[in-house]
């Protein structure tokens, strides 16, 4: 998939942020891709390479994004940068940019996609904006799943519960964390269990504690538990997220792994000893690896 700047080819586009990919976006992403087929246009999806300055961080970073849409076949990527600029644009003023830009056939959005200056444009303004040039427009109702209406909102109320079951069943596939591994303090090698360490972008976590997680390294996936948050027992208050990886993994510094999240095992706590912790790992990881 590659960022597109202009194409002369007619395409089928996707709008709306898309910070998490779940299950009711990827529905519209589909429609997008499938009509393209079906027409031999190209699909594209817009979508923000910043994050936006009135909301909390994306449950994932627009590298993230990039990786999910590439795995959904879409041809092409239209990032645009929100700033004072775009946010001041009317909702007249965004479609004409667009439509000058590329030769639009087919739009899908879900029903509370807003566009333009304090989101005054909305879906009947775009039906109509795209009728009188001659391409058509889908507005995805609300989609449900187990009874409840998909939404980033539900998701990352999801993640801060703990309820990683629920928010992997809106998101398709299992949240996950991607970052290149760091050097840490080395106190879980100190303990017996060596960890990786990495610092993942800007993007929104899941409530601190312990999971069972998969990691992915090179193509090939193991067993892991994953420690969010900060050390207790240590009295360290930054926030790091480390996994203890299951199988003969050796170098990792610097490379880049992704760390999928399975379900909640515990909360942080501060242990009187750093034995008591030593124990609560070698727990943790009898019940939940071996």
């Amino acid at each position: 998939m590659k960022e597109l700047i202009s194409i002369t080819k007619p395409i089928a586009l996707a709008l709306g942020y898309f910070d998490s990919i779940h299950f009711a976006h990827r529905k519209i992403i589909s429609s997008v891709v499938e009509f393209s087929r079906i027409n031999n246009y190209k699909s594209a999806v817009l979508t923000f390479s910043n994050n936006l300055p009135d909301k909390s961080s994306p449950i994932y970073a627009f590298s993230d994004r990039k990786n999910l849409l590439s795995e959904l076949e879409v041809d092409y990527l239209i990032p645009y940068r929100f700033d004072e600029n775009f946010k001041s644009m009317s909702p007249l003023a965004f479609l004409q940019m667009l439509f000058s830009t590329f030769d639009i056939k087919y739009i899908a959005c879900g029903f509370d996609y807003r566009f333009g200056l304090n989101g005054e444009g909305d879906g009947e303004f775009l039906k109509e904006f795209a009728k009188n040039r001659g391409a058509s427009v889908k507005i995805f109702n609300p989609i449900k799943v187990d009874g409840q209406i998909v939404s980033t909102t539900l998701i990352k109320e999801s993640l801060l519960k703990g309820d990683i079951k629920l928010a992997n069943n809106l998101l398709v596939n299992p949240y996950f964390i991607e970052g290149r591994v760091t050097r840490g303090k080395g106190r879980g090698a100190a303990l017996g269990y060596p960890t990786a360490n990495i610092k993942p972008a800007d993007k929104f976590l899941p409530s601190f504690g312990v999971y069972k997680s998969r990691v992915t390294i090179d193509g090939k996936v193991y067993p892991s538990l994953t420690s969010i948050g900060n050390k207790p027992t240590f009295s360290d208050n930054l926030t790091t997220v480390e996994s203890f990886i299951d199988g003969n993994v050796f170098n990792l510094y610097s490379k880049t792994i992704k760390i999928e999240l399975l379900s909640y095992i515990r909360e942080l706590k501060k242990f009187d000893s750093a034995a008591g912790l030593k124990e609560q790992i070698k727990k943790d990881i009898s019940k939940n690896i071996k």
